[in-house]
């Protein structure tokens, strides 16, 4: 992407995150010619999912980077239903010889007409089967509740119930659930340095204006090695998400959402510290970054469970 354009993107963007409410964001993209610019410039996500996490912003986008990567076939659902976090990266929802049984968490609401994506694993030992869902006003059985999280501005659901197979429309080999969970991890992992790189930039912004003993805490030295600190895990974690994007292999995006997740922890803990009792008070924003990101990496990671099965793969690739 050109530099210049970049540049203006990004101050397109900003203006977006900072004058409409999280549920308007996307249709304040789609009158600017999103689609248009994404299907020309994909790696304009990027920059979206970075200023969303600076913004704080809870919101569902993330899930229109899975869908501008799947199959025209699979893309005009309006809802994905991922696998609650305890399952790991194991489908949501598993298929029988008459039934589909579902339990997955979405990012929002689904509306009466959303089709849902979901991922199915045979009881047969199959390969997972990516799963459309017909129009929630047409099903009977599915029940959908609101997710209790850290975020208390999210909006995730838990859809869970069975329908019939003869209600759904089943996409074999049109994608693979593990390809879905990695588009959503660089996205998650792109918004989790971007929340990190917010929470730095209202510290910095509190330690060049809060005095003690007549001058800026800013200019102590251990506040200056604490935002260091904070800024060098955030330029790390650009580091990997860039090459996340310019390669998106599993291996790539685990690992940039893996650091992403450990360096956001860091930075909020940094940040909280020279923030004193301010960054602890609901008044400031600090704690949105906190409670988004944790959340964030929690639905999708955690860190830990990606770092470990990143570990297990290279042993095991070492060994055969």
């Amino acid at each position: 992407m050109d530099i210049e354009f970049e540049r203006s993107l990004r101050s397109t963007l900003q203006a977006v995150t900072a004058d409409a409410a999280p549920d308007q964001i996307l249709y304040a993209l789609q009158s600017l010619g999103w689609s248009e610019l994404v299907s020309e410039t994909p790696t304009a996500f990027a920059l979206l999912y970075d200023e969303l996490g600076k913004a704080a912003h809870s919101t569902s986008l993330i899930d229109q980077l899975v869908f501008s990567e799947l199959p025209p076939a699979l893309a005009r659902c309006g809802v994905i239903a991922y696998p609650p976090p305890s399952r790991g990266h194991r489908p949501p929802c598993q298929l029988t010889d008459a039934e589909i049984l579902v339990d997955g968490w979405a990012l929002r609401t689904p509306n009466v007409d959303d089709r849902v994506l979901v991922a199915a694993a045979s009881t047969h030992d199959g390969p997972p089967v990516p799963v459309e869902l017909p129009p929630l006003k047409t099903l009977r059985g599915l029940e959908i509740s609101p997710l209790k999280t850290f975020d208390t501005e999210d909006g995730w659901v838990r859809i869970t119930g069975k329908t019939s197979r003869a209600d759904t429309v089943l996409h074999p080999g049109t994608a693979t659930w593990p390809d879905v969970l990695n588009t959503a991890r660089r996205a998650a992992a792109t918004e989790l340095a971007g929340l990190a790189r917010g929470a730095l930039a209202l510290a910095v912004a509190h330690v060049n204006t809060r005095t003690q003993f007549g001058r800026t805490i800013g200019s102590f030295q251990a506040v200056r090695h604490r935002l260091a600190d904070a800024h060098v895990l955030v330029a790390a974690t650009d580091a990997l998400l860039e090459e996340a994007w310019r390669d998106p292999s599993p291996e790539n995006t685990n690992l940039a959402f893996a650091y992403a997740g450990r360096a956001h922890r860091d930075v909020l803990a940094h940040c909280i510290q020279v923030c004193g009792a301010m960054g602890l008070s609901w008044e400031h924003k600090l704690h949105r970054h906190l409670r988004r990101g944790y959340a964030l990496e929690a639905f999708f990671g955690p860190a830990e469970e990606v770092t470990e099965r990143l570990g297990a793969e290279l042993l095991l690739a070492q060994t055969t």
